[in-house]
């Protein structure tokens, strides 16, 4: 996995100070400028081993997800949210949007 490297940091810092920002904000901004490579890694990774392992998603998910759990808990979040649901709309817009335009 890539960490961010020391220009990351520094492109934080020069943002809290040309503009002025609260903590808050460059608390949020260095979240992101930190995370985005652990976040992409992470997807990547998961994707290349669902890909290789052949198994299917729902039995690496139980893999990975103890009861009572961090990633229990945060996918019960999810589902409460209406995630699942979401995502099965803009699927089913986004085939409909192609048939309409002719895919």
């Amino acid at each position: 996995m890539t960490l961010p490297d020391e220009g990351a940091q520094r492109r934080v810092a020069r943002e809290v100070v040309s503009r002025g920002l609260s903590v808050r904000e460059a608390e949020a901004l260095a979240r992101r400028e930190l995370a985005t490579p652990i976040v992409l890694q992470t997807v990547l990774g998961s994707a290349r081993y669902a890909q290789e392992s052949g198994k299917h998603l729902a039995e690496l998910r139980n893999q990975v997800t103890s009861p009572g759990g961090t990633t229990t808990e945060g996918l019960r979040v999810l589902e409460n949210a209406g995630l699942r649901a979401a995502f099965m709309e803009a699927i089913e817009a986004a085939y409909d949007k192609a048939r309409l335009l002719g895919g």
